[in-house]
């Protein structure tokens, strides 16, 4: 039983990074590698299924995994069904993690390099699993946070003729023209759009959308504006804008700080790849 679940639990992390390109990646112009999606609460839950498999629910390991999901309460939000739903609820499995903090996101880009790099070996050399880690493996991925240089290169980069015409004819009042770039996402347009402030959740409650919504770049990058602001390599910076924002508030290379895990913040990843 214990090998069965070490081959599931292997073979479902690689798969859901892997349906429709290589992991999930997408090569930008410079080579790097980067996900075409922020990191989903599937993706999260998955990483905890591991961990609670390896070490067990009550170790250290796993309760210092753990979302924080208070996040949806602050001083001037208070949306209590987020808590208890919004990380746990199958509905929510492809929106993207937060309640995360920065040393919690590096943690991840280290357990998925070490799972990607083992169950590659594993398929390279027909290894049957016992139910033990494999060690010694080479590194072939090795996946983390983008440079803010390498977030600009990927996310500061046109959307297709296609794309555009489509974003000015269905959301004539969704989308900004930024240094002759369009810049449509997951952002609040009007106050109406924003989270509620008053204790009830919005009848139109606009939080962060699934990870594959709006229309891709040109890199089939989705999301780089809006939804969530990002993650990068350097602490306490964050960058792309969130949903709680207003779209008119928003400019490409602008900085957000976090201290602590928010509502607002989550990640992608990028990889390095060893061709040899």
């Amino acid at each position: 039983m214990k090998k069965i679940l070490y081959i599931i639990v292997l073979t479902i992390v690689v798969a859901s990074f892997g349906k429709k390109r290589e992991l999930n990646l997408t090569t930008i112009d410079s080579g790097l590698k980067a996900d075409m999606t922020e990191v989903r609460n599937v993706d999260w839950r998955e990483y905890l299924y591991w961990i609670s498999r390896t070490h067990g629910k009550n170790s250290y390991e796993y309760n210092e995994a753990l979302p924080d999901t208070t996040v949806w309460n602050t001083e001037t939000h208070y949306n209590e069904p987020y808590v208890e739903y919004y990380f746990r609820h199958p509905a929510y499995a492809k929106y993207p993690i937060v309640g995360i903090s920065y040393e919690q996101a590096i943690a991840f880009c280290k357990w998925r390099s070490d799972r990607v790099n083992e169950n590659l070996y594993i398929k390279a050399n027909k290894i049957e699993p016992d139910g033990k880690p494999i060690t010694g493996f080479p590194e072939i991925y090795k996946f983390r946070l983008p440079t803010k240089k390498e977030w600009i290169s990927f996310s500061k980069v046109k959307s297709s003729e296609r794309s555009i015409k489509k974003i000015k004819k269905k959301f004539p009042d969704k989308y900004r023209i930024i240094s002759e770039q369009i810049v449509f996402g997951n952002f609040a347009t009007t106050k109406k759009d924003s989270l509620n402030v008053s204790g009830k959740l919005n009848d139109n409650a606009d939080i962060t959308a699934p990870v594959n919504s709006y229309f891709p770049n040109s890199y089939g990058i989705y999301n780089a504006f809006g939804n969530v602001a990002e993650m990068i390599s350097e602490k306490g910076i964050a960058m792309g804008g969130h949903f709680d924002e207003k779209l008119v508030d928003f400019e490409i290379e602008k900085e957000y700080l976090y201290s602590k895990p928010a509502y607002w913040l989550g990640f992608r990843c990028v990889a390095e790849k060893k061709e040899n």
